[in-house]
């Protein structure tokens, strides 16, 4: 090559051309060598920037691997403490098996699965086995590879459930476990007591709406089974004086076992031990029940549990209300509430009826007596009339269709400025009772002297509703009783109605507290009453049913009583009241004090004793009437057909010439000789016997056990012996004779009707004959 280079060179020498060859060859190599080294040095540079950009990269890996594993020392350690049962599934092999678990699932699976121990590797077949469904999701999370929440009912277990399912992938599942159980049944158990309550408003409007308690007691017996969802329900009454009830309305049997079937009261039946126990009975298992045997009716129908309530007072139920179930249940607390209330809208249902009732015999009893009795609406601005009875219709003539919804005041016609008046409005607006005596004037503008009493009527709560007023007609006694009405006015002047006495006593019964009324009431300071019990107070006949009743409460079988008794004031003055008892407890619930309340009820006992006197006994005489005479009358024919051995008699007399003495002398001196007349024939007479006015001049002796029939005939001729003394009237000697009718033996009669009959015709025999005489009746 060179050689050819040379040759085509030129002519240039062989030596220099060789040196100039590898001087550029140098020069080159000594280039190329440069630019190596500067490769060299920019790949140091980049090596260098590299191991640098490299540390830098650890370090922050360092950094970053340091803050992972902090947050995921966090997050592990809140999803260890979480409340909610947690649980990590690890899949191998396509098959789950438990990797982790916080305490909240363990604590899940040892208190809702009754499983003891809970281990890493287990499988979910195993750990749910009681709930199959949990791991039949789980397997669908894991195929799906898809998260999901689900909502699980296991009522058989009481257990709701919303379980979420957390596909992390590729391999693992985290369910976690939220318990809706008490959540769900609080809200089925709000929502059932929103149905009974529901059911007991209803059935109370029906009982406030109807009078039909047959249709009642049905809707009643319908409310509780269908509200309770059982199959049966009964209502029982009692029978008046038998020993059975009678199932008088049912749920679920066929209908003619209503009214039909009887169970007995005895404490050996079902019902009967509800009666006695006087609270609600549950029964687990009427197949293994040993306190009472079961009623036919039940086990022919396959009944198993149910509950029972007494209807009523406490110490005198109506009857039993009851539901049964054909499969074992145990009734809550709740469901007994219900059915206590149901069993009480029934018993102020009856409770009503029967006060319906009375209420009617009350006004008929009311209807026959002379004063008058008048009812105002207090709750009313102007305190209109709502009620008269016929006394007061005979006493102002008017009648009730012109009174009802007036005001009183317009008895006093023009004449409203009397000094009582003040006083009567005064009580009427402090709600307060009051007696007065006023100036009223009649229909037909009369005036007449009306002795008024007016008595305030106050509803549970104590608010004042009505009141009632009764008025005497005291005209003709007015001008011979003003040192009585002073005495009155005197009384009325310093009478007030008291306030409800309150106290507070230990269980043992020693007072903590008191009142002023309890103290007005009994005549005791506050002091003394503290030094003392109840029972010191309490009248010696009422004392021991006081210490059954206190000794109840103390035990806690019953919460609080109602009754009349009586109290011993500090004057030796017994105090007829109304108490009501109410044990008060702690907040752990044991018993603390008693509570006693207690209102005056000695005006309402006199009231009911001058109801009697009206109805019973003759007003001018003090004597029986006619009503009781004949009362007593048929005692004597009951008796005398029981025993036949026992002798009766009676006379009936009647004065001679007795409407010339009244003529002449006047009414005044009438009314005074026929009550001194009673007086001295009560003197020829045994306390056992009875005299009666049967009105007019006409007076009846009746003889009991008398030792034979000629006792009745010396009998009246003992009493016309002592009518020969003259009666000293009006500044006169009156001589008075009687016409006597005699009965001598009654055992042939079995009505009163018949006894006067012929003891009438008998005396009217003794007149024919020239009066003054005794006559012996004689069978034709």
């Amino acid at each position: 090559m060179v050689n050819e280079s040379s040759d085509q060179g030129g002519q240039q020498p062989r030596g220099i051309g060789s040196f100039a060859w590898l001087i550029e060859a140098y020069g080159q190599a000594i280039a190329l060598l440069e630019n190596q080294a500067a490769q060299i040095e920019t790949l140091e540079r980049e090596k260098d920037h590299l191991a640098n950009q490299y540390r830098e990269a650890l370090q922050q890996y360092h950094q970053l691997k340091e803050q992972y594993d902090h947050q995921y020392s966090q997050q592990y350690q809140e999803y260890f403490s979480l409340p909610l049962p947690c649980y990590r599934w690890q899949a191998i092999e396509g098959e789950l098996y438990l990797s982790d678990f916080n305490p909240a699932a363990a604590r899940f699976n040892s208190q809702a699965l009754q499983q003891p121990s809970l281990n890493l590797g287990q499988r979910p077949q195993k750990i749910f086995a009681a709930l199959p469904t949990l791991y039949h999701h789980l397997e669908n999370c894991l195929k799906r590879e898809v998260s999901n929440s689900q909502r699980l009912q296991f009522i058989r277990l009481n257990l709701y459930l919303r379980v979420e399912y957390v596909f992390i992938a590729p391999d693992q599942i985290l369910m976690c476990i939220l318990d809706e159980s008490e959540q769900l049944l609080t809200e089925q158990q709000l929502r059932q007591q929103v149905r009974q309550q529901s059911a007991i408003a209803k059935l109370g409007s029906i009982s406030l709406n109807t009078s039909d308690l047959a249709k009642l007691f049905r809707q009643a017996v319908i409310f509780v089974a269908r509200t309770l969802d059982v199959p049966y329900s009964c209502l029982y009454l009692k029978q008046k004086k038998t020993s059975i009830c009678t199932l008088e309305a049912g749920y679920g049997w066929p209908v003619d076992l209503i009214g039909a079937v009887t169970v007995s009261t005895t404490p050996d039946s079902h019902v009967g031990y509800t009666l006695t126990q006087q609270q609600a009975i549950s029964i687990e298992d009427l197949r293994v029940e040993s306190r009472f045997r079961g009623e036919t009716l039940l086990h022919n129908y396959q009944v198993v549990s149910g509950i029972s309530m007494p209807i009523g007072p406490v110490d005198n139920p109506w009857g039993v209300l009851a539901v049964y179930s054909t499969e074992e249940r145990h009734f809550s607390g709740d469901e007994t509430y219900f059915l206590q209330a149901i069993a009480h809208v029934l018993s102020s249902s009856i409770e009503r009826d029967r006060q319906a009732a009375d209420m009617n015999l009350l006004h008929r009893s009311i209807n026959v007596i002379r004063q008058g009795v008048v009812i105002t609406d207090a709750r009313e601005e102007n305190n209109p009339i709502i009620y008269v009875n016929q006394g007061f219709e005979k006493i102002t003539g008017y009648s009730a269709d012109e009174i009802l919804g007036r005001n009183c005041n317009f008895l006093q016609g023009r004449d409203r400025r009397q000094p009582p008046l003040t006083e009567l409005r005064a009580a009427i607006l402090k709600g307060q009772e009051c007696n007065v005596t006023l100036r009223n004037y009649r229909k037909n503008g009369e005036p007449f002297w009306n002795a008024l009493h007016i008595f305030p009527v106050r509803d549970p709560a104590g608010y004042l509703t009505h009141f009632i007023g009764i008025q005497t007609d005291i005209s003709h006694e007015k001008a011979a009783a003003a040192n009585l009405q002073k005495t009155e006015a005197q009384f009325h002047q310093t009478f007030q109605l008291a306030p409800i006495g309150m106290a507070i006593t230990t269980l043992g019964g020693h007072y903590e507290r008191v009142n002023q009324a309890w103290c007005r009431i009994t005549g005791y300071d506050q002091e003394t009453l503290l030094e003392k019990t109840y029972l010191e107070l309490t009248h010696p006949d009422d004392q021991a049913e006081d210490e059954r009743l206190n000794e109840i409460l103390k035990q806690g079988d019953r919460q609080e009583f109602q009754r009349e008794k009586r109290y011993i004031a500090q004057d030796g003055q017994k105090i007829h009241i109304l108490e009501q008892v109410a044990l008060v407890r702690d907040a752990e619930g044991k018993p603390l004090h008693v509570i006693r309340q207690m209102v005056d009820i000695g005006d309402r006992k006199q009231i009911e004793q001058r109801l009697v006197q009206e109805a019973f006994y003759d007003h001018l005489t003090g004597l029986p009437n006619r009503s009781l005479l004949e009362e007593r009358l048929e005692q004597v024919i009951k008796q005398q057909q029981r025993y036949p051995q026992h002798h009766n008699a009676l006379l009936f007399l009647d004065l001679d010439y007795f409407k010339a003495i009244n003529d002449r002398l006047g009414h005044l001196v009438g009314d005074q000789l026929l009550q001194d007349f009673a007086k001295r024939i009560c003197h020829c007479l045994r306390d056992v016997d009875t005299l009666a006015r049967l009105g007019g001049d006409e007076f009846v002796v009746l003889l009991t056990e008398i030792t034979e029939p000629q006792t009745a005939f010396e009998v009246s001729q003992r009493i016309h012996k002592a009518l020969q003394t003259p009666f000293e009237l009006a500044g006169q000697s009156l001589f008075v004779k009687v016409s006597i009718g005699v009965l001598p033996k009654l055992d042939r009669y079995l009505t009163a009707t018949g006894i006067l009959r012929d003891a009438d015709l008998a005396m009217y025999h003794a007149k024919a004959k020239g009066r003054a005489r005794s006559e012996v009746f004689e069978l034709p």
